[in-house]
């Protein structure tokens, strides 16, 4: 599945915690990065675009990137992941696909 975006709106993702209880999670971090036509997965040497991560009352995260920031990406295809720490190790969520596009009234 593609979640697709407008340029110049609020992004926001919900990462639900499928297992385990996300109070046990210590630390949490997501980025996206730009995904090369073509390609099927992204460029170690791109950079990446931080998400802003808040929790979702007790059954996991939201993930946002503000609509300034939205605005300053290019149309084209990302891929988004979060990484994830706790007493019990590091877990990086699947990747997600999304795609920006270009709206009428941006």
């Amino acid at each position: 599945m593609t979640y697709t975006f407008h340029r110049g709106e609020t992004l926001s993702l919900a990462l639900d915690a499928v297992t385990g209880d996300p109070a046990s999670v210590t630390a949490i971090t997501a980025a996206l990065k730009p995904l090369a036509a073509g390609r099927t997965s992204v460029d170690a040497t791109a950079p990446a675009t931080a998400l802003s991560v808040a929790a979702n009352g007790t059954t996991g995260w939201t993930l946002t990137l503000s609509a300034t920031t939205c605005a300053a990406l290019a149309p084209g295809s990302y891929v988004a992941d979060a990484r994830l720490v706790s007493a019990s190790g590091v877990v990086i969520t699947d990747p997600v696909a999304i795609r920006i596009v270009e709206g009428v009234t941006s």
